[in-house]
Order: structure tokens, then C-alpha cells, then sequence
């Protein structure tokens, strides 16, 4: 069996290989994407327009917006594969760079780039009124827009959800 050193060692190669081949296509693709206007939303600040327009098309007629807090894509595809949910319509986008929770979660919620909030780059407190500010721009009224924030671990930690059409929600799990 290998050593500790041997696994470490074998690991900071492997992550080198990654850099080596994603560092390039880093450089070359993420700004493209970042203001990509494609019918799905490529970077996490365009999900919000994406619902957005959903909603206007009328494809949809509420919104909930379920942000599972550090949740990866392995982690989601192991819990699609175990929960009795039925998944419409999936796919994968970019996090903002730098991959921080309070970088992207704001993002996600404002439908903006980060450069768009400085001063609240590294707090999630704005969240709900940047989510509100999103959906009024859209001409919802404030009253139809919800924000909830849970740990998600205790059985008390359940919403609900009430008459807004529009609903955010980030699960610290």
C-alpha cells in the first residue's frame, strides 16, 4: 500500500494535470461565457434572467429557486439518483470566480456580476434585498417575492412557502 506521503504526493500531480489542461480553457473561455446570452444560463449570475424569462414566455407561472449551499455536481447527481423527485429540466453552470460561497450566492440572487455590489463581496446578508431589487426590475410587486434562508438539518427546518409567486430559497446543509 502506498505511504501517506506516496497519496499526497500522487494527489498534487493529479491536481497539477487538472490545472495544466483547466487553467487554459479558464483563460480563453470564462470571460465568453460570463456574457454569454444563451437560453441557458452558462455563469451563475444568469440564473436569475433565465427564471426571469421563463415567467415572462410563460413557461412558468411561480418560481422557486432552491440554492443547496456548497452543494457540488457529484453531490447532486447522488441525490437526484436517491430522492423521489422528478427533475423537469437539468444541466450545469459556472460558479463565479473566485469559487466563493458569498462571491456566487450573490451573484445568483442579484442576476449580476459581483463587480456590481464591492462593498458586499464577502457577506451573504444582501441576498434577499438583491433578489427582491431582481424580481421588482422585472415588475413583480414586492409583496409576491419571498427570501428564506435555512440549516436544513434540524426537522423543524421546513418553509412555507405561502402565495408568492416568487420564491428564493438557500439551504445551509
Amino acid at each position: 500500500p502506498a505511504t501517506p506521503t506516496e497519496l499526497r504526493e500522487s494527489a498534487w500531480q493529479t491536481w497539477a494535470q487538472f490545472d495544466a489542461a483547466f487553467l487554459p480553457w479558464l483563460r480563453s473561455w470564462y470571460g465568453t461565457l460570463l456574457s454569454s446570452a444563451a437560453k441557458w444560463p452558462a455563469a451563475v449570475h444568469r440564473v436569475a434572467h433565465f427564471l426571469a424569462r421563463r415567467v415572462r414566455d410563460g413557461d412558468a407561472e411561480r418560481v422557486l429557486l432552491v440554492v443547496l449551499d456548497g452543494l457540488g455536481h457529484a453531490q447532486w447527481a447522488h441525490l437526484r439518483e436517491r430522492l423521489p423527485i422528478e427533475v423537469k429540466e437539468a444541466g450545469s453552470i459556472l460558479a463565479l470566480v473566485p469559487t466563493y460561497t458569498t462571491v456566487s450566492r450573490q451573484a445568483i440572487f442579484a442576476g449580476d456580476l459581483p463587480v456590481s455590489s464591492p462593498g458586499t463581496l464577502w457577506t451573504t446578508h444582501p441576498e434577499p434585498r438583491r433578489w427582491r431589487e431582481h424580481w421588482e426590475a422585472e415588475g413583480f410587486p414586492v409583496t409576491g417575492i419571498a427570501y428564506h434562508r435555512v440549516k436544513g438539518r434540524l426537522p423543524h427546518d421546513h418553509l412555507g412557502f405561502g402565495d408568492a409567486p416568487i420564491i428564493g430559497v438557500v439551504v445551509n446543509a
